[in-house]
């Protein structure tokens, strides 16, 4: 079970995520079928994250933290990552393009997701 306060929302796949501008950005627990799902760091949680833009999506598997805060935190790391530094060879073309011209937005979201508990809860 799972519950958002805005700013985030629940995608139309039931994932949390937040809008913005005509975008999603989502996250959630990589499949257990994934043989990286753990990574050698003992411990670590690997997040598959979605990336929704209009006409073109992103599916990613490669962000994991150690933390173990749960989505909300796969939520903030993978906005840290489009907001602060959209690289070329980690996300598509298309998706850094987007990063880039929408950074302030992004920098206001994850620094609401970092700095707010709760706003993603499982339960």
């Amino acid at each position: 079970m799972l519950t958002v306060c805005p700013p985030a929302i629940l995608t139309h796949q039931g994932l949390p995520g937040v809008r913005i501008e005509r975008c999603v950005v989502s996250v959630e627990y990589a499949p257990k079928s994934d043989p990286t799902r753990f990574n050698r760091l003992r411990g670590a949680t690997r997040y598959r994250h979605h990336i929704a833009l209009p006409r073109y999506s992103f599916t990613g598997n490669d962000l994991e933290s150690t933390a173990g805060r749960g989505l909300q935190h796969g939520l903030e790391s993978i906005l840290a990552f489009l907001a602060f530094d959209p690289l070329p060879e980690e996300f598509p073309p298309r998706v850094a393009r987007w990063a880039t011209r929408n950074q302030d937005d992004l920098r206001a979201a994850w620094h609401t997701f970092k700095e707010t508990p709760g706003l993603v809860k499982e339960f």
